[in-house]
């Protein structure tokens, strides 16, 4: 048997990835280890194709490395090719790569592979018509696969019995079919899904957006995009978004008038100068993504800025397209606080991928017809920054970077039936499900010999039998069962959580998690529950969440007390609260003495009445803030 076969034989049977670790400093996220997992496992059952939906900003680039490093030191990979979609991006890439993976050979051309003088090549899709290279390519990456990638390319991937991972920020309830059924994954199930709602709501990896109010006049008559045939909504993405892409490049007269309008070109700049964020340690704008049309509506929204604002003439705003020879400069110097441009006007090339985390506004002066390309878009503003010192009318002055505007003046969110501020779409997490997470991640860190004594092991057994119920009752019938059942049977032997593998509590986690229900109905009870789990966790991971945690459970034991004292169940339980709601109750305190105080409060919370809704001190891990009028305390 030739050895790259009875190398991919182990691997699929185990051996090989049972063996391996990911590095932690490459990927120390738990969603982009899941991801890891997922993909690996996918292997693991003889799948060569991984689809891997990643919102945009959390670290796609950074799980494709780890994903290379896995399969580089099993032996099954010696060959990379990374695809992504212009030459900002390939440089992006390559130097995230070399950072992580120095002992890496990286090479500039795929022919290199021929003669051995490279592992790694990195390529636009354009530049795959010019590769005549013969060598083995072993591992595909598309860093962003969408429909026209597919339809473009696809004879190329088939040409290579290579593993193809694809990545993508789109969600995954608006991913085309044709990638589903490419990736011989089941519509709307990817191999591994991490969304933009979990991103800003569960972990704040990633800030919500705000739509700020625009004074446009633009009438479109197309319908919306979910009202379009499917053939329809195929069209508008191939042409939008391909090679031959036609829509958004030629303009309808009405479109170009609107767009090359002097009077609404200043109104649109006026607006962003006077209502978008700014950096507060400088006091002028803070860094901004202006989508433009074409290249030439770019050029003359630049030149008009220079004639409303001379005292910023020059760099303060930029123009840049995919084509510009200067454009890996110019993104450079956008990065960098402290320099201009602080405003990008972008001919497509900041559309997606591009990483810039001091982006606090983005301005859509551009009318977008793909799905894909849109949510694309919204992730240029997304990802978190630090230590940002920002400006603006709803907050005045703050550090680290809360949320960006987004200034809408062609109805894209409107087309798109995009919330104009982000709020869940209901594919959080459930509390039954957030319950059995943290329960899981429980048991896998008390396995460890920190928490070898008899109390911990104890606490463990019992979490064990109350995660082994849930699988035992599962419902084989339910068709997102079925889909799981492997992976269910796997943990009906409850010798199977005697220890918990990286590798297992991803399946619990991401396979088995979404499936479980609990009898328990005392709603109140299950969301103090999340709260108490959710902060042990974060004091055993070190997160810096446990002082919000704590300060939302003090200030649930203060109002226990004064509204509550004259209950029974409650009297009996005023030491403890006035322990639990006194800070220096805190210095010693570790998880088992908040198991504890979770079993003996938990029953409470119901007493609670809140009269006044910004009072509210119960805190819902699923839900970012409670839209609900009701006087109960839920």
């Amino acid at each position: 048997m030739p050895e790259k076969q009875k190398i991919m034989k182990d691997y699929m049977q185990g051996k090989t990835l049972n063996e391996l670790f990911i590095q932690d400093v490459i990927t120390e996220r738990y969603y982009q280890k899941e991801a890891v997992f997922a993909a690996c496992d996918n292997l693991r059952q003889g799948r060569r194709k991984s689809l891997l939906v990643m919102a945009s900003g959390t670290g796609k680039t950074k799980t494709a490395i780890s994903l290379s490093d896995i399969f580089m030191r099993s032996g099954l990979v010696k060959n990379i090719l990374f695809l992504t979609d212009n030459t900002v991006l390939v440089t992006q890439a390559k130097e995230e790569f070399k950072r992580y993976l120095p002992e890496i050979l990286f090479g500039e051309s795929m022919n290199e592979m021929e003669t051995e003088k490279c592992n790694v090549i990195f390529s636009t899709y354009s530049d795959l018509f010019n590769i005549t290279c013969k060598a083995q390519i072993d591992l595909i990456i598309i860093d962003e696969i969408h429909r026209s990638v597919l339809k473009d390319y696809h004879e190329f991937f088939e040409e290579f019995s290579s593993i193809l991972v694809g990545f993508t920020s789109t969600p995954r309830l608006c991913i085309d079919q044709n990638i589903y059924d490419f990736f011989e994954v089941e519509s709307g199930m990817p191999t591994y899904a991490y969304e933009y709602e979990t991103a800003v709501y569960k972990d704040g990896v990633l800030v919500p957006y705000y739509n700020i109010e625009t004074m446009t006049n633009f009438s479109d008559e197309t319908t919306v995009y979910d009202d379009l045939s499917i053939e329809e909504q195929a069209k508008y993405e191939d042409d939008f978004i391909g090679i031959t892409a036609k829509i958004g490049r030629t303009l309808s007269p009405y479109l170009k008038q609107y767009l090359f309008n002097q009077p609404k070109v200043d109104m649109v700049l006026k607006e962003l100068m006077k209502k978008g964020i700014k950096f507060a340690t400088k006091d002028c704008l803070g860094k901004t993504i202006i989508f433009a049309q074409n290249k030439e509506h770019a050029q003359y929204i630049v030149e008009r800025f220079n004639v409303i604002y001379p005292e910023y003439r020059g760099d303060f705003a930029k123009c840049i397209s995919f084509n510009d020879t200067n454009a890996q400069a110019i993104v450079n110097d956008f990065k960098q606080v402290a320099k201009e441009p602080h405003i990008i006007v972008s001919s497509d090339m900041m559309d997606t991928g591009i990483d810039v985390s001091e982006v606090v506004n983005l301005v859509f002066f551009k009318k977008v017809y793909s799905k894909t390309r849109f949510w694309q878009m919204v992730g240029r503003g997304a990802r978190n920054c630090k230590g940002l010192a920002c400006l603006d009318d709803q907050s005045g002055a703050y550090v680290n970077k809360r949320y960006f505007y987004i200034f809408d003046y062609l109805r894209n969110f409107e087309f798109f039936r995009a919330h104009k501020e982000l709020i869940e779409n209901g594919e959080i997490e459930s509390l039954a499900e957030t319950i059995f997470c943290n329960r899981v991640r429980l048991i896998q860190a008390l396995q460890t010999k920190k928490f070898i004594g008899t109390d911990y092991q104890a606490w463990r057994n019992t979490l064990i039998d109350v995660v082994y119920q849930q699988i035992q009752t599962l419902k084989k019938e339910l068709s997102k069962a079925k889909l799981q059942m492997r992976h269910v049977e796997q943990y009906k032997d409850r010798d199977a959580f005697s220890r918990i593998s990286e590798q297992d509590k991803y399946s619990l986690i991401h396979l088995i998690a979404p499936l479980v229900s609990m009898n328990d109905t005392d709603a109140a009870a299950k969301r103090f529950d999340c709260l108490m789990y959710s902060m042990m966790i974060a004091q055993l991971e070190n997160e810096t969440d446990f002082e919000q945690y704590k300060n939302r459970l003090i200030r649930i034991c203060t109002q226990l007390l004064v509204h509550c004292s004259e209950s029974m169940a409650v009297r009996k339980k005023i030491p403890l609260l006035k322990d639990v709601a006194a800070e220096e109750f805190w210095v010693k305190v570790d998880v088992l003495t908040m198991e504890c105080i979770r079993g003996d409060i938990r029953d409470l919370v119901n007493y609670l009445v809140i009269y006044d809704e910004e009072k509210v001190a119960f805190f819902n891990p699923t839900k970012r803030k409670s839209k609900s009028k009701s006087k109960v305390f839920l």
